[in-house]
């Protein structure tokens, strides 16, 4: 007998509990072993260590083994569970800084990364590096900068979690940068060139603006114009300006420089006739003149009208007529200078009168009707011609023939013409129609044949083909080859033959049409081609193998067909299964025909061959028992007997139960039991055999009867007490014990023949609860045994843990009293009962520095863990941040601008200058209030935070300002904004804030206004006016 030392725990690996090497450490840890003749100390062995396969925890079953003097071996077990659940310990790299978004700082993907970057974690039994996770990144919300605070997290091997933060800053200082499109030129005005309405027209004039992390296009803005006071040309010079998404600004100029270097367009009034002399048509005086006799002049920027002058007349020498070519001259308003000319024609031009002799016809050609040669033929033809002055005969012509472009008929104007003695000409017509109305002749080439299709004896394209074909066609004028055409076939419906009607047509060269006919006979007699798909073979009967029923199954079988014009698939036919009278093997020749499309028809033939070498299957009934003989169990005699008996036997193709047989039996000689195995044999209808074994077992197998004593369901924390509470000390090798002892505890056990012995063994799970199953034996005459379990269940004392409640620590709590309440959560985790329990109190979190600023949300799940259980609860220590804004009070401001000193005026240029402050400094009329360094006026008041000093909280604004008018050109100036930080009176210089001194209106700017406190909260920003009066306008009165 052997019993292990008590259970063992370990932390990280079975190397922590060593096994026991001699029988003296064995014993000195608590084992122990004897035996009834003595035991045989130096035998005393580990045996080796089996794991459960479990982790965290993982229980290892160690078995030692000792022999007696005579070499009797007896084994015991020993658990030794290994758990860990010490949390790691893991820091994060230090903070980080980013300028435009967190992409530009991306998380550690591996532990690798992480380490390189500087962050470490360790664990007592070591880190799993694989299970290091990016938690995510949280943002405080805020923006320029912006705060991510970013976890980290691992477990170590046996997944026990700890995470850390890291903190990354995102914040842009870097100025954007804006290039302005390339400079503008303008004619006239400025308004030509408008200002980029948005960033977006900006971008597309070729403008564009970069930044690190982005421009904000919504603050693109036309900040003004300053002109350069020139004229033609007058420089312009133009400011935009852009911020990025932190509110950095630039600017750019672009240069817009005014000029017209146009021409003026001016336009004479219409030509003029006169009789004898120029002198009939005076030059028009001035502009009014001029326009009035329908003259015009403009210009892009405007005309000089007084500039008009009439340059002089030049004639062309000419007589009969004369024309003399009157020039006039006008300037635009930059003295660019144009003009026009206007003709003053003197003649006699009236003209002499011409009429033609009567109307002609052709048949053929205009050939058939020549012109008249000379004025005296064109009289006697009817012809006649007469002037004021008197007709110039030797100036009679012929101008030419004109066809309207018909045909058939066709009609030509023909035109003559004449001039009189100052050669002012006349002309007459005369139409002549050419008209052909006789029909052509055409013949068509010989009858043709085809075999499968019309296709084959193609329509000719053409004339040439049509002649070379054997046909023709004549015409009194002439034939028109290219309106030779193929009508169309016309079919006589037949089929094989079939007989198709062609008509060609033609016309002559003047659409006279007429048509011919030819026959073509289509006609096939040539049979198809078929093959069949390969042979095939079947095991039992040809319907293994159906006939293919459409051309498809044929054709996807690897069977084929063809012929000259095409086959008809519906055609193809299964015509028979043809025996040789055979059995295994037998042959069957099928045949398959299929006909073309005029009902040509073709066979092909294919082999299938059946024949079966599949050996039948066969199955015994189930094994028997017999108690004395084997003649008890008779062999089956028949098949029906076999299969009523459970039996079986198959075939793919049929069985011959007539050959079932009865082989014979064979024992193995052994005796209780004695096994006897039985053969039987059946053949298939083609003669292949197969046979089956059955088992016959004679043996006297009933078992002797046992009860236990009822289960045990107690309190302990090991099993040294158990023969107390059970009757039977723990064992964990077999006892022999009396019948009559186990019967008195409440067991019973009998056997038909006797009983040979009664032993129990214990063996031991937990520790939670500690379980010992005890297995009673009883064995009979034969060694037939039967045993039955006894459950004895030993449930430690169980933990009771306390957490304290959840305590709140409102905002602005002060560092020392948080500490205070911190210390008092502390002592509120505590536990009793329990077997040798151990707590996890030095895990709790540490209150961080910071608590009384950014607030503290501590969360601790306290454990308590002994051998058999962890009880755990969880409590929260928060400290409200402050989350709260400072408040304060900003009123609006109004004042008029700065007193004016005095004003000059200027005969020459009236415009007054002012001066403010200086009076040997003279101004254009800038007007503005002046808030110098120090002024109040704009500071806020009531400024109030619910947890920081007055001189905690941090003043933020910035001065939009209204545009004024520029005091020369009247157009809206821009004035770019000002800010700072701190009270508005701690600025540091003075501020400008601008009026209206070229119309005297109100100009109102905005000032807005946030505020942070120690915290970091934000108030809202507050807008409040600035509304700056103007002084009374000057006015020159006398």
């Amino acid at each position: 007998s052997i019993t292990c030392p008590g259970n063992l725990t370990a932390v990280c690996a079975i190397s922590e509990q060593p096994a026991y090497t001699t029988f003296a450490e064995f014993t000195t840890a608590g084992g122990s072993a004897s035996d009834n003749c003595g035991i045989d100390e130096s035998s005393f062995a580990h045996v080796g260590d089996v794991s459960d396969g479990g982790s965290c925890p993982e229980t290892i079953t160690r078995t030692y083994q000792i022999a007696d003097l005579c070499g009797n071996v007896q084994t015991c077990e020993q658990l030794i569970v290994i758990d860990d659940e010490e949390l790691p310990s893991i820091t994060c790299p230090g903070n980080l800084t980013a300028v435009c978004a967190i992409s530009e700082q991306p998380a550690y993907t591996t532990f690798a990364e992480f380490t390189t970057a500087g962050g470490s974690a360790s664990d007592n039994c070591g880190i799993d590096e694989s299970s290091f996770t990016h938690v995510g990144d949280v943002s405080n919300g805020s923006t320029c900068p912006e705060t991510i605070t970013r976890t980290y997290q691992i477990a170590d091997l046996c997944g026990n979690l700890q995470t850390c933060t890291q903190l990354i800053v995102i914040d842009d200082e870097e100025l954007p940068s804006i290039t302005c499109p390339g400079n503008l030129t303008a004619v006239c005005d400025i308004n030509e060139q408008p200002a980029y309405a948005d960033y977006t027209a900006f971008v597309n004039a070729g403008g564009s603006a970069t930044d690190n992390c982005g421009i904000d296009e919504s603050s693109f803005t036309h900040i003004g114009d300053v002109s350069d006071g020139g004229s033609c040309p007058e420089t312009i010079t133009r400011t935009y300006q852009i911020a990025d998404l932190c509110g950095n600004i630039q600017t750019c100029e672009q240069l817009i420089v005014i000029d017209d270097e146009e021409l003026p367009s001016i336009t004479c009034p219409g030509n003029l006739t006169a009789v004898c002399d120029i002198n009939e048509q005076p030059a028009y005086a001035d502009y009014t003149a001029f326009v009035n006799a329908g003259g015009s002049a403009t210009d892009n920027c405007g005309i000089d009208e007084s500039s008009f002058t009439h340059i002089g007349d030049v004639s062309d020498g000419g007589s009969c007529p004369e024309t003399i070519t009157r020039t006039y001259q006008i300037a635009d308003l930059c003295g660019n200078v144009q003009t026009c000319e206007q003709l003053i024609v003197i003649d006699d031009e009236e003209l002499p009168s011409i009429t033609c002799p009567g109307n002609l016809t052709a048949v053929c050609a205009i050939s058939e009707q020549p012109v008249y040669a000379d004025y005296t033929t064109f009289v006697n033809a009817g012809g006649s011609a007469s002037d004021n002055c008197g007709i110039d005969e030797s100036s009679f012509t012929h101008v030419g023939d004109v066809s309207d472009g018909g045909s058939c008929p066709e009609t030509i104007t023909r035109t003559y013409q004449i001039a009189d003695l100052c050669g002012n000409v006349q002309t007459c017509e005369q139409l002549i129609v050419i008209d052909d109305e006789e029909l052509p002749s055409i013949t068509c080439p010989g009858n043709l044949t085809a075999v499968c299709d019309i296709n084959e004896q193609p329509a000719y394209a053409d004339y040439t083909a049509f002649v070379n074909a054997a046909g023709s066609a004549t015409d009194n004028c002439g034939i028109d080859e290219s309106s030779f055409a193929h009508v169309g076939d016309v079919s006589d419906g037949g089929s094989c033959p079939e007989t198709i009607t062609r008509t060609y047509q033609i016309a002559d060269l003047c659409g006279n049409v007429q048509t011919c006919e030819q026959l073509i006979v289509i006609d096939d007699e040539e049979l198809p081609s078929i093959t069949c798909p390969g042979n095939l073979t079947a095991v039992c009967a040809i319907s293994e193998q159906p006939a293919y029923t459409t051309f498809a199954e044929f054709t996807t079988a690897g069977g084929s067909a063809s012929d000259n014009c095409g086959i008809d698939e519906s055609s193809f036919t299964h015509i028979g299964d043809v025996s040789d009278g055979g059995s295994c093997p037998e042959t069957i020749t099928r045949t398959y025909q299929i006909a073309d499309l005029c009902g040509n028809v073709q066979t092909c033939e294919q082999q299938i061959v059946i024949d079966d070498e599949e050996l039948p299957s066969i199955t015994c009934p189930g094994n028997l028992t017999a108690v004395c003989a084997i003649s008890e169990q008779p062999a089956y005699t028949t098949f029906a007997e076999f299969t009523t008996a459970g039996g079986s036997a198959s075939d793919n193709c049929g069985i011959d139960e007539s050959s079932f047989t009865h082989i014979g039996d064979v024992s193995d000689n052994a005796s209780c039991p004695e096994t006897i195995t039985r053969t039987y044999q059946i053949a298939d209808l083609c003669g292949n055999v197969q046979t089956c074994e059955q088992q016959i077992v004679i043996d006297d197998e009933e078992l002797p009867s046992i009860t236990c004593p009822g289960n045990i369901n107690d309190i302990a924390c090991d099993v040294s007490g158990l023969e107390a509470l059970s009757g039977f000390a723990f064992s964990a090798t077999s006892q022999i014990i009396d019948v009559s002892s186990f019967i008195a505890l409440g067991g019973t056990a009998s056997d038909n023949c006797g009983i040979q012995s009664l032993t129990y063994q214990d063996s031991q799970s937990g520790p939670c609860p500690i379980v010992v199953t005890r297995t009673f034996t009883v064995v009979d005459l034969c060694d037939n045994q039967s045993s039955c379990v006894q459950t004895i269940t030993l449930n430690a004392d169980p933990i009771v843990i306390t957490c304290p409640t959840d305590p709140n620590i409102p905002a602005c709590t002060s560092q020392e009293d948080i500490l205070t309440a911190y210390n008092a959560w502390l002592a509120g985790f505590t536990f009793s009962g329990g077997c040798s329990p151990t707590d996890n109190i030095d895990e709790v979190p540490e209150l961080p520095a910071d608590a009384y600023d950014n607030g503290a949300d501590l969360s601790f799940t306290y454990s308590v863990t002994d051998l058999c259980s962890t009880e755990t609860c969880t409590s929260t220590f928060t400290v409200e941040p402050d989350l709260i804004p400072p408040t304060f009070t900003a009123t609006p401001y109004q004042n008029c601008v700065d007193p004016l000193h005095w004003a000059i005026y200027d005969e020459v240029n009236p415009i007054p200058v002012y001066n403010h402050t200086e009076p040997n400094l003279q101004k254009s009329p800038v007007d503005y209030r002046t808030m110098q360094a120090g002024d109040t006026f704009l500071d806020l008041t009531d400024l109030a935070d619910n947890c920081c000093a007055a001189e905690e909280l941090t003043i933020h604004w910035r001065i939009d300002f209204d545009d004024t008018p520029d005091p020369i050109t009247g157009a809206a100036v821009s004035h770019p904004s000002i800010s700072g930080t701190g009270q508005p009176s701690t600025y540091g210089s003075d501020i400008w804030l601008w009026g209206d001194g070229v119309t005297f209106t109100v100009v109102q700017h905005t000032i807005t206004y946030w505020v942070d406190d120690c915290h970091g909260n934000v108030s809202e920003e507050v807008e409040e006016t600035i509304t700056i009066r103007p002084r009374p306008r000057i006015q020159k009165m006398n």
